[in-house]
């Protein structure tokens, strides 16, 4: 009888870890996959081109490993991208905040603001919409 329930109460350990461990991975997962994006590296290639965001933040331009937003394809080539990317540098901080779309196949960018912490001007690098943005210079 003993024998029967350290078998079972073995099995019931290993349901809780296989499970924990597969939330786990999905959760961290996430990231890795937006980070895959062609709208994460159309967003993250246009940050570091920048010279304004270079005078704020540095040179050396890099992203956290957490990132937040949506990326949704679908089978007809259409698509839609949202992403909150944390970036940092030698200098300083920031959010960079980017809206793709995606028509035919292709990428375009329709709105690119970062924000530096400490400042409260953002600098919009892509406004196509003409989208009001709070304390942006003109």
């Amino acid at each position: 009888f003993r024998r029967t329930q350290r078998n079972w109460a073995i099995a019931g350990l290993m349901v809780w870890v296989v499970g924990i461990g597969g939330c786990a991975t999905m959760v961290g997962g996430i990231p890795y996959i937006l980070k895959g994006s062609d709208a994460y590296h159309m967003t993250m290639d246009a940050v570091r081109a920048d010279d304004r965001v270079k005078a704020a933040v540095g040179e050396d331009i890099g992203s956290n490993y957490w990132i937040g937003g949506s990326v949704n394809v679908n089978a007809n080539g259409s698509g839609d991208a949202q992403l909150s990317i944390p970036i940092h540098g030698a200098k300083g901080n920031g959010t960079a905040y980017s809206h793709a779309v995606r028509n035919a196949g292709t990428w375009s960018m329709r709105l690119l603001v970062v924000r530096i912490e400490g400042v409260k001007a953002p600098i919009v690098l892509v406004n196509e919409d003409h989208v009001a943005i709070p304390d942006a210079a003109i």
